[in-house]
């Protein structure tokens, strides 16, 4: 629900030369998984393997809810994972086995962001709460927003500021870039605002999405869901994340609120600004785990032009057929600038490990 469709046939990294610095994770939304899109790295790397068979077999026992051959058989219906219920523990697995097998072999997030349910694997990996902990969260998350009235998303090649007359039930959903927005609302308000703003001469794209995420068609599950994130353990983290609600860096009251959870869903994705908040760190490698390279795209937009930064993106295409080759040589890459004597620092594996 970025805006941003593309995905990645293969793994790559450019701008290899980097220097030392920070590095940062960033977890994509809702929008864009693809059937199979952990085939490669399950069948390349046991301990990816082993965490996503954990997930699977908890989702299952726990909400009846199998996601195993949308994750690992690219000829699964792709309406499989447009069912938002199914997409969004798809993601948050996907993302959080990916994160857990970079670290293993040496990659360590300085910081993170996720845009919209990437955040779940943000605060996951930080030590929010624990893994079967977000799962279950997440797959309660997307099983209640799958039981309200469907809803449509539109990117506009806009400004936020340019978009000051919308109609009433239509709501900024995310600030993605300078000149990247985007919209939730109704299906026909949707639709009738991208033919006005086409007429107008304005770029627009409907987002393969089930629902208006991030406005008020999220408000009846307010209870529910909040509900949900009480009964769970909540944690400050150990490390930092930007928040999708505020733009900034998370602060443990809104981590360990359960309304902020909330906030989280309603509210705009204020992804520009969180980006620029974890840049201002003196980001030098930026590592998109999750399908497709919607995320590195965007950075690219918003952080400033700097030739050394490094932009790895370690997934695969369903089409790929060397991907374990391929991440295992993104690894080394990503690791060289920190041996030079930089690095990230030792990421505590305790809090992801509940």
């Amino acid at each position: 629900m970025q805006g941003v469709a593309r995905r990645a046939t293969q793994p790559y990294v450019s701008e290899i030369e980097g220097t030392p610095g920070k590095t940062v994770f960033l977890f994509p939304g809702q929008g864009t998984p693809y059937p199979g899109m952990a085939a490669s790295h399950y069948e390349a790397e046991p301990s990816f393997r082993n965490v996503l068979e954990r997930g699977i077999a908890f989702l299952r026992e726990r909400f009846n809810l199998d996601i195993e051959a949308a994750l690992l058989d690219a000829s699964t219906d792709r309406a499989v994972l447009a069912a938002t219920e199914n997409a969004q523990p798809a993601l948050f697995l996907f993302e959080y086995a990916l994160a857990r097998l970079c670290m293993e072999n040496g990659v360590h997030p300085d910081a993170m962001i996720g845009h919209s349910v990437g955040e779940f694997a943000a605060a996951g990996l930080s030590g929010v709460f624990g893994f079967e902990e977000g799962l279950s969260l997440v797959a309660t998350r997307g099983r209640l927003i799958q039981s309200l009235p469907t809803g449509s998303m539109l990117a506009i090649k806009a400004s936020a500021a340019s978009l000051a007359d919308l109609p009433p039930a239509i709501s900024i959903a995310a600030l993605n870039a300078p000149k990247m927005t985007t919209v939730s609302g109704p299906r026909d308000d949707v639709y009738a605002l991208r033919e006005r703003l086409e007429n107008r001469g304005v770029r627009c794209r409907l987002l393969e999405t089930s629902h208006a995420f991030h406005s008020s068609a999220m408000e009846p599950i307010r209870t529910e869901f909040t509900a949900a994130v009480r009964a769970v353990r909540l944690s400050a983290g150990s490390v930092p994340y930007a928040s999708n609600v505020s733009g900034t860096w998370i602060q443990a009251e809104e981590a360990t609120d359960p309304e902020y959870w909330y906030r989280h869903l309603r509210e705009p994705v204020r992804f520009m600004e969180g980006l620029r908040c974890v840049g201002a760190l003196g980001v030098s490698q930026v590592v998109e785990l999750g399908p497709g390279s919607t995320l590195t795209s965007l950075a690219k937009r918003v952080l400033d032009r700097d030739s050394r930064r490094v932009y790895a993106n370690p997934t695969t295409g369903s089409s790929d057929e060397g991907g374990g080759v391929a991440f295992a040589e993104i690894l080394a890459r990503l690791r060289r600038p920190l041996l030079r004597g930089g690095g990230s620092r030792a990421f505590n594996r305790s809090s992801i490990s509940r």
